[in-house]
Parts: C-alpha cells; sequence; structure tokens
C-alpha cells in the first residue's frame, strides 16, 4: 500500500502533479469514504443525498475534481452512502477499488464510523489510500490536533494503522504559536519527527520511505 497525506484536495495543483501521476492512473477506480461528516452537519440520509450527490451535492465537485484532472472519469468514482448503503456494499466498492480517498472533517468521527461498518480490512487491502486533513491524519496508528475552530483544546486520537508509525503529521501548518507549541510537545512525548504539511504540501509513504511534495517542514527532537 503507498499512502499519500495532504492538508486539503489541491493534489491536481502544479505542486502536486508530477508525484501523484505516478500512483494515480486514468484507469483507476476510486472509493471516496466520506465518514468524517460532524453530526451537525449530516444526520440524515437527506443531508447525506445534499452532501455528496452527484446532482447537486455541495461537496462532490470539489471531491472528484482533482481524481477528474489526471483524467479519470465520475463512472469510475465511488462514494459509498454512509446511511443508506449495507456494510458488505461498502466493501464490495472498495475492493473493486484501486485508490481509496479518505476526506476531511472530524478524523475520531470518520475512524469511529470505519469501524462501526467493519470495512478496514477492505481499506487495507487497497493499492493507493490518500487522504486529506482528517483523511491524513486518520491514517496513522495514532495522531494529535492542536486547538483551532473545531477543537477548544490538544488531543490525542487513535487511528486506523494503515501506516507503519514512526512520525507525526501537523494539517494546515501555517507556523503559528498554536500548531509550533503542539509541535514541540508531540516532540516531547510521542515521536522524533513530526511532518509538517501546509495547505500546498503533502507526504507520500511507501515501503517505510517518506517523500515530501510542496510545501513542508520537517521538525525533530
Amino acid at each position: 500500500m503507498v499512502n499519500i497525506l495532504f492538508s486539503k484536495y489541491n493534489f491536481d495543483d502544479e505542486w502536486a502533479e508530477p508525484f501523484i501521476k505516478n500512483y494515480i492512473k486514468a484507469e483507476d477506480k476510486v472509493c471516496i469514504i466520506a465518514f468524517s461528516f460532524s453530526d451537525e452537519w449530516i444526520s440524515c440520509k437527506e443531508e447525506w443525498h445534499n452532501s455528496y450527490d452527484k446532482d447537486g451535492g455541495r461537496y462532490y465537485d470539489d471531491l472528484v475534481k482533482p481524481f477528474m484532472h489526471y483524467g479519470i472519469t465520475e463512472n469510475n468514482i465511488t462514494i459509498p452512502n454512509y446511511f443508506e448503503d449495507s456494510s458488505e456494499k461498502m466493501k464490495e466498492d472498495i475492493k473493486k477499488s484501486d485508490v481509496i480517498f479518505l476526506t476531511g472533517g472530524l478524523p475520531e468521527k470518520a475512524v469511529e464510523r470505519v469501524h462501526e461498518k467493519g470495512i478496514l480490512e477492505s481499506i487495507k487491502g487497497c493499492r493507493v489510500v490518500v487522504g486529506s486533513s482528517a483523511g491524513a491524519l486518520m491514517q496513522l496508528n495514532h495522531y494529535h490536533i492542536s486547538p483551532d475552530d473545531d477543537y477548544d483544546e490538544f488531543c490525542y486520537f487513535d487511528g486506523i494503522g494503515l501506516i507503519d508509525q514512526t512520525f507525526y503529521v501537523e494539517v494546515h501548518f501555517e507556523n503559528s504559536d498554536v500548531q509550533n507549541q503542539s509541535i514541540e510537545k508531540v516532540l516531547r512525548e510521542k515521536t522524533d519527527k513530526v511532518y509538517a504539511i501546509t495547505n500546498n504540501g503533502g507526504i507520500i509513504v511507501e515501503d517505510g520511505k517518506v517523500q515530501t511534495l510542496g510545501e513542508v517542514e520537517i521538525f525533530k527532537r
């Protein structure tokens, strides 16, 4: 498995394309796991459709646009419906896919729902897993979140363990005091390396090696 971690959905930009085109191909099938929503944002099937439907879903275009940039057709992009699809259907959708995309939002909610639906082993069988923001953090065994608009305080959480972890990640890195303090705390308590991924950066984890692309800062103990 190749794991690709971003802060945003802009991996079709020129800073990312020379790297990502080696992993995402026009013939690929993509399964988008959009499980990181807040219950306050989406709490029923109607709100799900308003968010992710091909016809008018407010997040749909942002999710599929980067994959279509690499030549993938909409017919080869699937978004399992959390409220309506069975676990078995979700597993089939994942198993048929070459690339899994984990969306941004609240990572702990996404982790909870992946376990609830029993789809983790299916995800582990995929060739490439891409995640942005929450979808990047949740790929780790363990991750931290710095205080921001969604989180009042620094937190540690468990991820879904797709990466044999020797590092932590700070997403949406802007070199703020709050982020730098969080990184220092993580370096003291958990690890000797943090990849701080800006909104125009990412990392690729392949065969235990980490490659940076775009704007990424590396902090070490």
